[in-house]
């Protein structure tokens, strides 16, 4: 290559504006109105890097060492791209550097404060805890608020003092496009919206792209549907068969039957010049899938294409995009304003179609993330856009600490010059050959001229100090594009160079050859991304499954997570994804191992996936092989949910970590009542219709009996229809009622209470026996407390229990559980064995009414079991005695993992089944509870249980709760023993000061349970005192 004859070599002196004269002798700077420090700084580095530079010049101009010169021209393109970017880079990197100590010597840095805009997304949302959690491991402070009008940062000077960075998530994007001024920011702000892109890719009407219409393309002109912006019209579908081969696959390969939908997800950093990364990580949905999956991209064109025509997928994959994105800036280039935000940047969701060829039609559009294509209920959409995000913030603001600060600007008249630049001839290609005209020889210069200045002129003119040369002129904004970009190509992560790319930038950098003007910011960054991927195939890195590059990202996608692959060396969680969202407290992290949460009290159900760091990690609930995500009940009072965290590589689990979540879920909302109220009654809850034709919700209660005129008699039975009355101040809004005072009544007569010495006095001498599930058995415990004033033995018995200590010994209660479901079927005992063995362990036994069998269970009685127990009874000369039915109940309402859901017909079906076992255990001779109906109305306030079934649980006994709890056993009376209610609170308070619980005892709670239990106690006890 021969020297420019217009162009004489320059001299140190031409070099310098100032002369030769500087401290280094060759370089000094020049400066108007500039930061002293700082120039002083840029200066120094300016020296150092240019007496590199001048040892190099001089080695090429020595005439013994021009036979190098020839041998270094027969070097291949790599090495030399390598040397000579290699010496840009190194001092691009001593430049930041030194910059960074200046600004610190200066002032010590200050932590930086985000403004997070959450618009119409709740705080407990996890990509607001997200954004929380990471920013504030970045070492931001960080503040949220709605919109940019309400946060006090951003109201006044345009909104641009007082932060750093500013994320504007959906909902709150106009929000910030009106307040905050873009061309009044400073270089150190960064903010997650790009303007131009926003505009570009709006809605024009009816999907059509803005830009089109600012445009003389049509829609032949790109890979693209002109109505793909907007909300989508019609549903994207997936064609069912391929079409024509495509034109670039390989001349006698069959065509790739590749039909697909993919969501790729795109960053753009910068709009002039261009620059954008696709994230590696993509949604695809194929022709033989209904839903879409999270996978990475270069994964699935591998699957399906193979190795090399994978490679032109993606090469075309990047082409298609990229033309898009240029041809959508190109229409809007003349708004833009001379200030703009360097450091700003926007997410883009493109959904690429494939039908049969490996070139894309770009059919959608989205300026922000969008998962439509992945199942909600999986957590899979919120789980890929966290990573996606978190990936975001990282590959921009690794390098935050190398940003200049507010106080720190680069001169307008600052140059930074050397002999030696990178020639505009040097291409940057793999596939470019150095020719013997194109050697490096003493008339020839690899020169990295930079000229930082912000003397930018208007559009069309060239920058100060860089006209005529062969340099590299950088404008200030560019040089921190390039110092941004440089750092971010370096540092592993999940993004992979979109545009520019060498497919369109080599022709580029073909005429700016011919030309011979300064090297665009477009081809630096070509040289830079060449750069640092050859250095990973020469082994610079020399551990590839440890460093990972921006070609090869190493990230697992949410599908791989349960991969096992390898040990799990860091058992900690991400994040905890929960559906209705819960805010933790504390907030999340992956080092705080206990947390809770409060939810009201319409909230029954609670999704739950907890996300590993790693993939080699597996997650369980509850259990060593529990589920990885499960819908869990939540019943009123506090739950417990346990994560765990185990080695997936091991045969069988091992625990590494535990995570728990206690959840408290609130009673129902009660208004005191302090004057006038109405009393409203209700059946059934609107929302689980059980009986149709019946009313549902509160209605105003009519009787045509007063209590007070003491014409109601006591019920006859356990099952008399009945409903829930509450007072009210008004029946048609249930959050004006007082749920404290709520009370099962007869419709014609009423349950009376019996009070604990009538209670002992009646169960003297008699045996008591349970059989059934934990409903019954949550009758027992209620029993034996009310008995002995307290429970002081208590367990989740799952076998035969017998307590002979109750009432100061002259009472007996057993106790037998069926069915034993989690048995193998074969391997259950029968109803009849379990009956029984029962009875054996209860003898000896009379036949009459002093021994009582309470029967029943949720919902596995039926008929054939009332038959069975007078069977058993007559065979075992028992056919006097005293049997109570406990009817069906409510439970299994609920869509729980692990246990059967009903579903509302199985329900309606559940109620007629109930009216036939009331029904033939009248026709026995047996004594029923309806509790079906008693839970029916109040099916929402069940406790802890998978079932949803459970309206009873029993706890450590506090005294100090004993005032507290309004299911106490133990509280003054707030209705008439012989009133027509029984409500929770009408237990009578006990006179004997010895019957006072101990410390050490236990308490039944549970108001619902209470009820059909002190029924239980009236049939028991049918007579009362005067």
């Amino acid at each position: 290559m021969l020297e420019d004859p217009v162009r004489p070599r320059p001299t140190p002196s031409d070099l310098s504006p100032c002369g030769a004269d500087a401290a280094c002798g060759v370089m000094l700077l020049r400066r108007r109105f500039c930061s002293g420090p700082l120039l002083l700084l840029l200066g120094v580095a300016g020296c150092l890097f240019y007496q590199t530079l001048m040892v190099a010049r001089n080695r090429l101009r020595a005439g013994p060492r021009r036979p190098a010169a020839h041998i270094q021209s027969r070097r291949p393109p790599e090495e030399v791209l390598m040397e000579e970017t290699g010496s840009w880079i190194s001092s691009l990197e001593a430049l930041r550097r030194e910059t960074q100590i200046q600004v610190w010597s200066q002032q010590p840095p200050r932590r930086r404060r985000a403004v997070v805009l959450t618009g119409r997304h709740l705080v407990s949302d996890p990509e607001v805890q997200l954004y929380q959690q990471v920013l504030q491991q970045m070492d931001y402070e960080v503040q949220l608020s709605r919109y940019a009008e309400t946060s006090s940062f951003l109201r006044t000077n345009h909104g641009v003092r007082g932060w750093s960075l500013l994320l504007c998530l959906s909902s709150s994007e106009r929000s910030c496009l009106r307040r905050i001024s873009f061309s009044h920011l400073q270089h150190h702000q960064t903010v997650n919206l790009l303007p131009r892109m926003m505009e570009a890719f709006s809605d024009a009407g009816g999907g059509l792209c803005h830009f089109y219409t600012q445009s003389h393309l049509t829609g032949s002109e790109l890979p693209m549907m002109q109505h793909a912006c907007g909300p989508t019209i019609q549903k994207l579908q997936v064609p069912q068969d391929s079409v024509e081969g495509d034109s670039h696959s390989p001349a006698g390969a069959p065509p790739p039957a590749l039909v697909a939908m993919v969501n790729i997800y795109v960053l753009v950093t910068s709009v002039k010049p261009l620059t954008s990364f696709l994230h590696d990580i993509s949604v695809v949905t194929t022709n033989q899938e209904q839903r879409g999956r999270p996978t990475k991209l270069g994964n699935f064109l591998l699957q399906q294409l193979g190795p090399t025509i994978s490679h032109d997928a993606l090469g075309q994959i990047k082409k298609v995009i990229g033309d898009v994105l240029l041809a959508a800036l190109s229409t809007n280039e003349k708004q833009q304003t001379v200030s703009r935000c360097v450091l700003c940047y926007q997410l883009l969701t493109f959904t690429l179609l494939f039908s049969g060829s490996i070139t894309p039609v770009i059919v959608q559009v989205e300026t922000d993330l969008t998962f439509s294509a992945l199942r909600g209920d999986t957590f899979d959409g919120q789980i890929t856009k966290d990573l996606i995000l978190e990936d975001t913030l990282r590959f921009l603001h690794l390098s935050s600490q190398t940003h200049l600060s507010s106080e720190t600007h680069l001169s307008s008249q600052t140059h930074l010059s050397s002999e030696t630049h990178l020639s505009s001839e040097t291409h940057l290609s793999s596939q470019t050959h150095l020719s013997s005209e194109t050697h490096l020889s003493s008339e020839t210069h690899l020169s990295s001229q930079t000229h930082l200045s912000s003397e930018t002129q208007t559009e069309g003119r060239q920058y100060g100090g860089c006209r005529g040369t062969h340099g590299i002129c950088l404008s200030e904004d560019e040089f921190l594009l390039l110092l941004q970009f440089q750092q971010q190509m370096k540092t592993p992560s999940a993004f992979q160079l979109l545009y520019p790319s060498c497919s369109s930038s080599c022709s580029s950098s073909s005429s700016s050859s011919s030309s011979s003007g300064p090297l665009s910011v477009s081809d630096l960054q070509i040289r830079i991304s060449r750069y640092y991927e050859l250095q990973r195939n020469q082994s610079f890195i020399t551990d590839e499954t440890e460093e990972r590059t921006n070609q090869e990202p190493a990230l697992s996608s949410p599908q791989d997570e349960f991969g096992g692959r390898g040990p799990c060396v860091d058992p900690h969680l991400r994040q905890i994804y929960t559906d209705p969202p819960l805010t933790l407290t504390p907030p999340f992290s992956p080092w705080v191992k206990e947390y809770r949460a409060e939810v009201t009290f319409d909230t029954v159900t609670v999704r739950i996936r907890p996300q590993p760091v790693s993939s080699a990690c597996w997650v369980h609930l509850d259990e060593h092989r529990g589920p990885r995500m499960a819908n869990y009940p939540v019943g009123l009072g506090n739950s417990r949910i346990s994560i765990l965290v185990t080695d997936g590589g091991k045969p069988e689990p091992v625990v590494m970590t535990i995570y728990t979540v206690h959840v408290y879920r609130e009673s129902r909302p009660s208004l005191p009542m302090f004057g006038d109220h109405v009393t409203c009654g209700f059946v059934q809850d609107c929302g689980l219709l059980v009986q149709p034709g019946r009313s549902c919700g509160l209605q105003p209660l009519i009787r045509t009996q007063s209590p007070l005129q003491g014409s109601l008699q006591t019920c006859s039975s356990g099952h008399e229809p009945g409903r829930w009355v509450v007072p009210c101040l008004s029946c048609s809004d249930n959050r004006t009622c007082d749920w404290r005072e709520v009370a099962w009544q007869p419709d014609s007569c009423y349950h009376p209470l019996v009070d604990r010495p009538l209670l002992q006095d009646c169960l003297t001498d008699r045996k008591v026996l349970f059989i059934g599930d934990s409903t019954n058995r949550g009758m027992m415990y209620f029993l034996m407390e009310r008995l002995n004033s307290s429970l002081e033995d208590w367990g989740k018995a799952h076998d035969t229990l017998v307590y002979g200590n109750l009432n100061g010994g002259r009472t007996l209660v057993s106790y037998s559980y069926y069915p034993q479901f989690w048995l193998e079927k074969n391997q259950r005992p029968t109803f009849r064995q379990a009956l029984l063995q029962l009875i054996d362990r209860s003898r000896p036994l009379v036949n009459c009414n002093r021994t009582v069998l309470v029967v029943g269970g949720v919902q596995w009685l039926n008929t054939n079991h009332l038959r069975t127990v007078r069977e058993v009874l007559n065979r075992e000369s028992l056919g006097d005695v005293l049997v109570l039915v406990k009817s069906l109940g409510m439970g299994f309402h609920l869509p729980v993992d692990g246990v059967r859901s009903l579903s509302l017909k199985e329900i309606q079906d559940l109620y007629r089944e109930n009216q036939n076992i009331i029904t033939t255990a009248k026709h026995h001779g047996y004594e029923v509870i309806d509790t079906f109906s008693i839970t029916m109305g109040r099916y929402k306030e069940f406790l802890q249980g998978r079932c949803a079934c459970h309206f009873h649980e029993v706890g450590k006994f506090w005294s100090s709760r004993l005032s507290e709890d309004t299911t106490s056993t133990t509280n003054t009376t707030r209705s008439t023993r012989t009133g027509p209610k029984l409500s929770s609170q009408s237990v009578l308070q006990d006179t004997d000061q010895e019957a006072w619980p101990k410390a050490s005892s236990y308490h039944v709670r549970g108001p619902v349970n209470q009820v059909y239990s002190e029924i239980l106690l009236s049939r028991l006890c049918p007579k009362t005192r005067n």
